[in-house]
Protein backbone atom coordinates (compact mmCIF):
# COMPACT_ATOMS: atom_id res chain seq x y z
CA UNK A 1 0.00 0.00 0.00
CA UNK A 2 2.75 2.46 0.95
CA UNK A 3 4.69 1.50 -2.19
CA UNK A 4 1.72 2.23 -4.41
CA UNK A 5 1.18 5.61 -2.73
CA UNK A 6 4.83 6.60 -3.36
CA UNK A 7 4.53 5.48 -6.96
CA UNK A 8 1.44 7.69 -7.40
CA UNK A 9 3.24 10.69 -5.91
CA UNK A 10 6.24 10.15 -8.21
CA UNK A 11 4.01 9.97 -11.31
CA UNK A 12 2.25 13.14 -10.17
CA UNK A 13 5.56 14.99 -9.93
CA UNK A 14 6.76 13.69 -13.29
CA UNK A 15 3.52 14.71 -15.00
CA UNK A 16 3.73 18.16 -13.43
CA UNK A 17 7.30 18.62 -14.66
CA UNK A 18 6.43 17.36 -18.15
CA UNK A 19 3.65 19.94 -18.42
CA UNK A 20 5.96 22.75 -17.32
CA UNK A 21 7.14 25.11 -20.04
CA UNK A 22 10.59 25.53 -18.48
CA UNK A 23 13.15 23.53 -16.58
CA UNK A 24 15.17 24.48 -13.54
CA UNK A 25 15.23 28.14 -12.59
CA UNK A 26 17.52 29.82 -10.05
CA UNK A 27 16.70 33.33 -8.91
CA UNK A 28 19.20 36.04 -8.08
CA UNK A 29 16.49 38.70 -7.64
CA UNK A 30 12.74 38.41 -7.02
CA UNK A 31 10.25 41.12 -6.08
CA UNK A 32 7.66 39.22 -4.03
CA UNK A 33 5.30 42.18 -3.68
CA UNK A 34 5.26 42.77 -7.42
CA UNK A 35 4.71 39.09 -8.26
CA UNK A 36 1.87 38.74 -5.74
CA UNK A 37 0.25 41.96 -6.90
CA UNK A 38 0.33 41.00 -10.59
CA UNK A 39 -1.08 37.54 -10.00
CA UNK A 40 -3.74 38.79 -7.57
CA UNK A 41 -4.97 41.25 -10.18
CA UNK A 42 -5.70 38.26 -12.43
CA UNK A 43 -6.88 35.58 -10.01
CA UNK A 44 -8.10 37.50 -6.98
CA UNK A 45 -7.43 35.40 -3.89
CA UNK A 46 -4.19 33.44 -3.86
CA UNK A 47 -3.98 30.09 -2.03
CA UNK A 48 -1.41 29.87 0.72
CA UNK A 49 -1.44 26.05 0.85
CA UNK A 50 -2.06 23.19 -1.57
CA UNK A 51 -3.46 19.82 -0.52
CA UNK A 52 -2.98 16.58 -2.47
CA UNK A 53 -5.22 13.69 -1.30
CA UNK A 54 -5.48 9.98 -1.95
CA UNK A 55 -8.48 7.92 -0.75
CA UNK A 56 -8.65 4.12 -0.70
CA UNK A 57 -11.79 2.08 0.25
CA UNK A 58 -12.29 -1.63 0.83
CA UNK A 59 -15.51 -3.58 1.41
CA UNK A 60 -15.96 -7.14 2.76
CA UNK A 61 -19.17 -9.24 2.84
CA UNK A 62 -19.95 -12.70 4.32
CA UNK A 63 -23.28 -14.54 3.63
CA UNK A 64 -23.44 -18.03 5.26
CA UNK A 65 -26.49 -20.21 4.41
CA UNK A 66 -27.74 -23.53 5.78
CA UNK A 67 -30.35 -25.53 3.88
CA UNK A 68 -32.30 -28.58 5.23
CA UNK A 69 -34.42 -30.92 3.17
CA UNK A 70 -36.67 -33.35 5.03
CA UNK A 71 -37.72 -35.75 2.32
CA UNK A 72 -39.82 -33.81 -0.17
CA UNK A 73 -42.52 -32.67 2.21
CA UNK A 74 -40.72 -30.02 4.28
CA UNK A 75 -37.89 -27.72 3.12
CA UNK A 76 -36.21 -24.95 5.23
CA UNK A 77 -33.29 -22.46 4.66
CA UNK A 78 -31.45 -20.59 7.39
CA UNK A 79 -29.04 -17.75 6.37
CA UNK A 80 -27.11 -14.75 7.74
CA UNK A 81 -25.17 -11.80 6.30
CA UNK A 82 -22.10 -9.87 7.67
CA UNK A 83 -20.61 -6.81 5.95
CA UNK A 84 -17.68 -4.48 6.78
CA UNK A 85 -15.98 -1.54 5.00
CA UNK A 86 -12.58 0.20 5.42
CA UNK A 87 -11.51 3.61 4.14
CA UNK A 88 -8.02 5.22 4.14
CA UNK A 89 -7.34 8.92 3.43
CA UNK A 90 -3.81 10.23 2.73
CA UNK A 91 -3.24 13.99 2.50
CA UNK A 92 -0.10 15.98 1.71
CA UNK A 93 -0.21 19.70 2.50
CA UNK A 94 2.25 21.89 0.52
CA UNK A 95 2.92 25.47 1.53
CA UNK A 96 2.84 27.97 -1.33
CA UNK A 97 6.21 29.74 -1.85
CA UNK A 98 7.03 32.85 -3.82
CA UNK A 99 8.77 30.65 -6.43
CA UNK A 100 5.54 28.71 -6.94
CA UNK A 101 3.60 31.97 -7.19
CA UNK A 102 6.04 33.25 -9.79
CA UNK A 103 5.64 30.02 -11.76
CA UNK A 104 1.87 30.49 -11.86
CA UNK A 105 2.29 34.11 -12.96
CA UNK A 106 4.80 33.18 -15.66
CA UNK A 107 2.75 30.33 -17.10
CA UNK A 108 -0.48 32.31 -17.07
CA UNK A 109 1.02 35.39 -18.76
CA UNK A 110 3.79 34.07 -21.03
CA UNK A 111 1.55 33.97 -24.11
CA UNK A 112 0.85 37.69 -23.72
CA UNK A 113 4.49 38.82 -23.27
CA UNK A 114 5.23 41.70 -25.60
CA UNK A 115 8.69 40.19 -26.10
CA UNK A 116 10.40 37.01 -24.95
CA UNK A 117 13.36 34.81 -25.98
CA UNK A 118 12.59 32.04 -28.50
CA UNK A 119 11.76 28.65 -27.10
CA UNK A 120 13.28 25.38 -28.24
CA UNK A 121 12.10 24.45 -31.72
CA UNK A 122 10.91 27.93 -32.73
CA UNK A 123 12.24 29.16 -36.09
CA UNK A 124 12.28 32.70 -37.53
CA UNK A 125 9.35 33.72 -39.76
CA UNK A 126 9.69 34.07 -43.51
CA UNK A 127 11.42 37.07 -45.01
CA UNK A 128 8.09 38.20 -46.48
CA UNK A 129 6.46 38.24 -43.02
CA UNK A 130 9.37 40.16 -41.56
CA UNK A 131 9.15 42.76 -44.34
CA UNK A 132 5.46 43.18 -43.53
CA UNK A 133 6.40 44.00 -39.94
CA UNK A 134 9.11 46.32 -41.21
CA UNK A 135 6.59 48.16 -43.40
CA UNK A 136 4.17 48.43 -40.44
CA UNK A 137 1.59 46.40 -42.35
CA UNK A 138 1.39 43.71 -39.68
CA UNK A 139 1.67 43.26 -35.94
CA UNK A 140 4.90 42.04 -34.44
CA UNK A 141 5.98 38.43 -34.80
CA UNK A 142 6.91 37.55 -31.21
CA UNK A 143 9.55 36.48 -30.34
CA UNK A 144 11.37 37.44 -33.54
CA UNK A 145 10.23 40.98 -34.32
CA UNK A 146 8.30 43.71 -32.60
CA UNK A 147 7.29 47.26 -33.37
CA UNK A 148 8.05 49.89 -30.70
CA UNK A 149 4.40 50.95 -31.03
CA UNK A 150 3.41 47.68 -29.35
CA UNK A 151 5.76 48.24 -26.42
CA UNK A 152 3.10 49.77 -24.20
CA UNK A 153 3.51 50.78 -20.57
CA UNK A 154 2.44 48.02 -18.19
CA UNK A 155 3.07 45.06 -20.51
CA UNK A 156 5.33 42.22 -19.41
CA UNK A 157 8.49 41.33 -21.31
CA UNK A 158 11.31 38.85 -20.84
CA UNK A 159 14.85 39.42 -22.12
CA UNK A 160 18.19 37.70 -21.93
CA UNK A 161 20.78 40.28 -20.88
CA UNK A 162 24.33 40.80 -19.73
CA UNK A 163 23.55 41.80 -16.16
CA UNK A 164 25.47 44.89 -15.06
CA UNK A 165 24.96 47.82 -12.75
CA UNK A 166 24.88 51.34 -14.13
CA UNK A 167 28.26 53.15 -14.08
CA UNK A 168 27.17 55.44 -11.25
CA UNK A 169 26.56 52.44 -8.95
CA UNK A 170 29.89 50.92 -9.97
CA UNK A 171 31.60 54.16 -8.99
CA UNK A 172 29.80 54.14 -5.64
CA UNK A 173 30.74 50.49 -5.00
CA UNK A 174 34.38 51.21 -5.85
CA UNK A 175 34.56 54.21 -3.54
CA UNK A 176 32.86 52.24 -0.75
CA UNK A 177 35.38 49.39 -1.06
CA UNK A 178 38.32 51.81 -1.24
CA UNK A 179 37.12 53.72 1.83
CA UNK A 180 36.68 50.50 3.79
CA UNK A 181 40.17 49.28 2.86
CA UNK A 182 41.72 52.67 3.66
CA UNK A 183 40.10 52.70 7.10
CA UNK A 184 41.44 49.23 7.84
CA UNK A 185 44.94 49.58 6.37
CA UNK A 186 47.33 52.40 7.26
CA UNK A 187 49.50 51.55 4.25
CA UNK A 188 46.66 52.04 1.79
CA UNK A 189 45.52 55.18 3.59
CA UNK A 190 49.01 56.65 3.37
CA UNK A 191 49.20 55.98 -0.39
CA UNK A 192 46.06 58.06 -1.04
CA UNK A 193 46.21 61.82 -0.99
CA UNK A 194 44.20 63.20 1.90
CA UNK A 195 42.23 65.62 -0.28
CA UNK A 196 41.41 62.94 -2.87
CA UNK A 197 40.27 60.59 -0.12
CA UNK A 198 38.04 63.23 1.48
CA UNK A 199 36.55 64.17 -1.91
CA UNK A 200 35.84 60.53 -2.73
CA UNK A 201 34.21 59.94 0.65
CA UNK A 202 32.02 63.02 0.28
CA UNK A 203 31.02 61.99 -3.25
CA UNK A 204 30.07 58.53 -2.06
CA UNK A 205 27.89 59.93 0.73
CA UNK A 206 25.99 62.01 -1.82
CA UNK A 207 25.52 59.02 -4.12
CA UNK A 208 24.30 56.79 -1.29
CA UNK A 209 21.80 59.39 -0.19
CA UNK A 210 20.46 59.93 -3.71
CA UNK A 211 20.17 56.23 -4.59
CA UNK A 212 18.33 55.44 -1.33
CA UNK A 213 19.03 51.70 -1.38
CA UNK A 214 18.18 51.31 -5.07
CA UNK A 215 20.52 49.69 -7.59
CA UNK A 216 20.32 51.19 -11.09
CA UNK A 217 20.80 48.52 -13.76
CA UNK A 218 21.98 49.01 -17.31
CA UNK A 219 22.00 45.63 -19.06
CA UNK A 220 22.80 45.04 -22.71
CA UNK A 221 20.10 42.94 -24.37
CA UNK A 222 21.90 39.93 -25.83
CA UNK A 223 19.59 38.61 -28.55
CA UNK A 224 17.86 41.75 -29.83
CA UNK A 225 18.88 44.86 -31.75
CA UNK A 226 16.99 47.81 -33.19
CA UNK A 227 16.96 47.85 -37.01
CA UNK A 228 16.27 51.04 -38.93
CA UNK A 229 17.22 54.69 -39.02
CA UNK A 230 16.15 57.65 -36.91
CA UNK A 231 12.76 57.07 -35.34
CA UNK A 232 11.78 54.44 -37.92
CA UNK A 233 13.06 51.25 -36.37
CA UNK A 234 11.83 47.94 -35.04
CA UNK A 235 13.14 45.37 -32.58
CA UNK A 236 14.50 42.20 -34.17
CA UNK A 237 16.08 39.02 -32.91
CA UNK A 238 19.61 38.59 -34.20
CA UNK A 239 18.69 35.35 -36.00
CA UNK A 240 15.84 37.13 -37.74
CA UNK A 241 18.04 40.12 -38.58
CA UNK A 242 20.50 37.86 -40.38
CA UNK A 243 17.80 36.97 -42.91
CA UNK A 244 17.99 40.48 -44.37
CA UNK A 245 21.57 39.77 -45.54
CA UNK A 246 22.80 42.68 -47.69
CA UNK A 247 19.55 44.62 -47.43
CA UNK A 248 19.70 44.62 -43.64
CA UNK A 249 19.08 48.09 -42.14
CA UNK A 250 21.51 49.68 -39.70
CA UNK A 251 21.45 48.08 -36.25
CA UNK A 252 21.51 49.84 -32.88
CA UNK A 253 22.24 48.15 -29.52
CA UNK A 254 19.42 47.92 -26.99
CA UNK A 255 19.82 48.21 -23.22
CA UNK A 256 17.32 47.17 -20.57
CA UNK A 257 17.43 49.77 -17.80
CA UNK A 258 15.66 50.02 -14.49
CA UNK A 259 16.16 50.12 -10.75
CA UNK A 260 16.18 47.20 -8.33
CA UNK A 261 16.05 47.15 -4.55
CA UNK A 262 19.36 46.03 -3.11
CA UNK A 263 17.64 44.19 -0.26
CA UNK A 264 15.70 41.95 -2.68
CA UNK A 265 18.76 40.35 -4.26
CA UNK A 266 19.05 36.71 -3.27
CA UNK A 267 22.81 36.76 -3.83
CA UNK A 268 25.50 39.29 -2.99
CA UNK A 269 25.28 42.03 -5.61
CA UNK A 270 29.05 41.89 -6.06
CA UNK A 271 28.71 38.34 -7.36
CA UNK A 272 26.14 39.10 -10.03
CA UNK A 273 26.42 42.78 -10.99
CA UNK A 274 30.13 43.01 -11.81
CA UNK A 275 30.76 39.82 -13.79
CA UNK A 276 28.83 40.56 -16.99
CA UNK A 277 27.12 37.15 -16.79
CA UNK A 278 24.01 36.41 -18.81
CA UNK A 279 20.65 36.20 -17.04
CA UNK A 280 17.00 36.40 -17.93
CA UNK A 281 14.98 39.32 -16.69
CA UNK A 282 11.21 39.57 -16.40
CA UNK A 283 10.14 43.20 -16.32
CA UNK A 284 7.09 45.39 -16.68
CA UNK A 285 7.51 48.30 -19.06
CA UNK A 286 7.58 51.73 -17.44
CA UNK A 287 7.17 53.75 -20.65
CA UNK A 288 5.71 53.41 -24.11
CA UNK A 289 8.23 52.43 -26.78
CA UNK A 290 11.98 52.89 -26.48
CA UNK A 291 13.90 55.95 -25.33
CA UNK A 292 17.33 57.41 -26.05
CA UNK A 293 18.08 58.53 -22.49
CA UNK A 294 17.25 57.60 -18.93
CA UNK A 295 17.99 58.75 -15.40
CA UNK A 296 19.80 56.13 -13.25
CA UNK A 297 19.36 58.14 -10.04
CA UNK A 298 15.64 58.78 -9.72
CA UNK A 299 16.03 61.47 -7.07
CA UNK A 300 17.66 63.81 -9.61
CA UNK A 301 14.30 64.09 -11.36
CA UNK A 302 13.31 66.38 -8.48
CA UNK A 303 15.87 68.89 -9.78
CA UNK A 304 14.50 68.71 -13.31
CA UNK A 305 12.66 72.06 -13.27
CA UNK A 306 14.52 73.85 -10.48
CA UNK A 307 18.12 73.03 -11.42
CA UNK A 308 18.29 71.11 -14.72
CA UNK A 309 22.09 71.43 -14.85
CA UNK A 310 22.35 69.37 -11.63
CA UNK A 311 20.26 66.64 -13.20
CA UNK A 312 22.50 66.51 -16.26
CA UNK A 313 25.68 66.45 -14.20
CA UNK A 314 24.46 63.62 -11.98
CA UNK A 315 23.31 61.52 -14.95
CA UNK A 316 26.73 61.88 -16.56
CA UNK A 317 28.67 61.44 -13.33
CA UNK A 318 29.04 57.66 -13.52
CA UNK A 319 30.33 57.42 -17.11
CA UNK A 320 32.56 60.48 -16.63
CA UNK A 321 34.27 59.17 -13.48
CA UNK A 322 34.66 55.64 -14.85
CA UNK A 323 36.11 56.94 -18.09
CA UNK A 324 38.52 59.17 -16.16
CA UNK A 325 39.66 56.22 -14.05
CA UNK A 326 40.03 54.04 -17.14
CA UNK A 327 41.88 56.76 -19.06
CA UNK A 328 44.29 57.40 -16.20
CA UNK A 329 45.05 53.71 -15.78
CA UNK A 330 45.49 53.18 -19.50
CA UNK A 331 47.76 56.22 -19.82
CA UNK A 332 49.98 55.02 -16.98
CA UNK A 333 50.27 51.61 -18.65
CA UNK A 334 51.03 53.22 -22.01
CA UNK A 335 53.79 55.37 -20.50
CA UNK A 336 55.34 52.34 -18.79
CA UNK A 337 55.29 50.36 -22.04
CA UNK A 338 56.81 53.32 -23.90
CA UNK A 339 59.67 53.54 -21.41
CA UNK A 340 60.40 49.82 -21.74
CA UNK A 341 60.30 50.03 -25.54
CA UNK A 342 62.72 52.97 -25.50
CA UNK A 343 65.22 51.07 -23.34
CA UNK A 344 64.94 47.96 -25.52
CA UNK A 345 65.57 50.07 -28.63
CA UNK A 346 68.61 51.64 -26.97
CA UNK A 347 70.11 48.27 -26.01
CA UNK A 348 69.69 46.76 -29.49
CA UNK A 349 71.13 49.88 -31.18
CA UNK A 350 74.09 50.00 -28.78
CA UNK A 351 74.84 46.30 -29.35
CA UNK A 352 74.74 46.82 -33.13
CA UNK A 353 77.03 49.89 -32.96
CA UNK A 354 79.51 48.01 -30.77
CA UNK A 355 79.29 44.84 -32.92
CA UNK A 356 77.99 42.71 -30.07
CA UNK A 357 75.95 39.69 -31.20
CA UNK A 358 73.00 39.17 -28.90
CA UNK A 359 71.49 35.72 -28.41
CA UNK A 360 67.83 35.13 -27.61
CA UNK A 361 68.81 34.69 -23.97
CA UNK A 362 70.58 38.06 -24.05
CA UNK A 363 67.50 39.76 -25.53
CA UNK A 364 65.25 38.32 -22.82
CA UNK A 365 67.70 39.42 -20.12
CA UNK A 366 67.90 42.95 -21.55
CA UNK A 367 64.10 43.17 -21.67
CA UNK A 368 63.88 42.18 -18.01
CA UNK A 369 66.52 44.77 -17.10
CA UNK A 370 64.58 47.40 -19.07
CA UNK A 371 61.35 46.56 -17.24
CA UNK A 372 63.06 46.74 -13.84
CA UNK A 373 64.62 50.16 -14.51
CA UNK A 374 61.95 51.82 -16.66
CA UNK A 375 60.64 53.87 -13.73
CA UNK A 376 63.89 55.88 -13.73
CA UNK A 377 63.34 57.08 -17.30
CA UNK A 378 61.73 60.39 -16.34
CA UNK A 379 64.16 62.95 -17.79
CA UNK A 380 67.72 63.55 -19.00
CA UNK A 381 69.37 63.68 -15.59
CA UNK A 382 67.48 60.72 -14.13
CA UNK A 383 67.82 58.56 -17.27
CA UNK A 384 71.36 57.42 -16.43
CA UNK A 385 69.94 55.12 -13.73
CA UNK A 386 67.82 53.45 -16.39
CA UNK A 387 70.53 53.15 -19.08
CA UNK A 388 73.51 52.14 -16.91
CA UNK A 389 72.44 48.50 -16.23
CA UNK A 390 71.88 47.95 -19.97
CA UNK A 391 75.26 49.44 -20.83
CA UNK A 392 76.94 47.21 -18.23
CA UNK A 393 75.26 44.07 -19.59
CA UNK A 394 76.27 44.79 -23.21
CA UNK A 395 79.80 45.70 -22.13
CA UNK A 396 80.07 42.28 -20.41
CA UNK A 397 79.32 40.65 -23.79
CA UNK A 398 81.82 42.76 -25.75
CA UNK A 399 85.56 42.19 -26.25
CA UNK A 400 86.52 45.48 -24.60
CA UNK A 401 85.21 48.63 -22.96
CA UNK A 402 82.49 50.60 -24.72
CA UNK A 403 83.18 54.10 -26.01
CA UNK A 404 81.52 56.49 -23.52
CA UNK A 405 80.97 59.09 -26.25
CA UNK A 406 79.01 56.60 -28.36
CA UNK A 407 76.98 55.56 -25.32
CA UNK A 408 76.16 59.19 -24.47
CA UNK A 409 75.17 60.03 -28.05
CA UNK A 410 72.88 56.99 -28.33
CA UNK A 411 71.32 57.80 -24.98
CA UNK A 412 70.43 61.36 -26.05
CA UNK A 413 69.21 60.12 -29.44
CA UNK A 414 66.87 57.64 -27.72
CA UNK A 415 65.50 60.32 -25.40
CA UNK A 416 64.74 62.62 -28.34
CA UNK A 417 63.18 59.98 -30.58
CA UNK A 418 60.95 58.59 -27.84
CA UNK A 419 59.85 62.00 -26.58
CA UNK A 420 61.74 62.15 -23.29
CA UNK A 421 63.10 65.60 -22.47
CA UNK A 422 63.90 67.49 -19.32
CA UNK A 423 60.82 67.53 -17.11
CA UNK A 424 59.55 64.09 -17.93
CA UNK A 425 57.56 62.31 -20.60
CA UNK A 426 56.17 64.62 -23.29
CA UNK A 427 55.12 62.16 -25.97
CA UNK A 428 51.52 61.09 -26.34
CA UNK A 429 50.81 57.40 -26.04
CA UNK A 430 48.23 55.91 -28.33
CA UNK A 431 45.21 55.08 -26.17
CA UNK A 432 42.18 53.09 -27.11
CA UNK A 433 39.77 54.26 -24.44
CA UNK A 434 36.08 54.46 -25.18
CA UNK A 435 33.34 55.90 -23.06
CA UNK A 436 31.09 53.55 -21.17
CA UNK A 437 28.09 55.29 -22.66
CA UNK A 438 26.90 54.40 -26.16
CA UNK A 439 25.42 57.61 -27.54
CA UNK A 440 23.43 55.72 -30.19
CA UNK A 441 21.94 53.12 -27.85
CA UNK A 442 18.22 52.69 -27.26
CA UNK A 443 16.77 51.98 -23.82
CA UNK A 444 13.88 49.83 -22.64
CA UNK A 445 12.86 51.21 -19.25
CA UNK A 446 11.29 48.48 -17.14
CA UNK A 447 10.22 47.69 -13.59
CA UNK A 448 12.37 44.70 -12.61
CA UNK A 449 10.20 41.79 -11.44
CA UNK A 450 12.70 38.90 -11.41
CA UNK A 451 16.23 38.05 -12.48
CA UNK A 452 17.09 34.38 -12.95
CA UNK A 453 18.95 31.85 -15.03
Amino acid sequence: MIGRWKSWRRRLREDSYAKSSFGLREFVYLDEVCVTSLLSSRLGKLPSEFTDGLTRAKKAELSPQVEANAATIFKARVGGKWESSWTEDSKVVSKATIQATFKRLYESEMDSFVMRPPRAGEVPPSLKRMREVLDADSDGAVPWMQSPDNMKRGRLAEFEVELEADPIFRVSAFVTALTSLANESKQIRASIKSKDFDDATELNQILDMMMSGLVPLKCRVVDYVALGEGDNFFIAHRRAAEAFSESRPDSTPIYLVGVAEEGLFWKDVRRVLFSGSKFRVLCRLNNDGLTRSWSPVKLVDVFGDVAPQVRGQMNNLGPTVLNAMLTGSARREAIAERRISALKDFSSTLARECEVALTETDKISLELIAAENAEHLTGVAESKKAFSPLVAYIESRSLGELNPVVVSQLRMKTLREWGFVSGGFQGKATLDVTSDEDSDALFIDGEIVAIYW
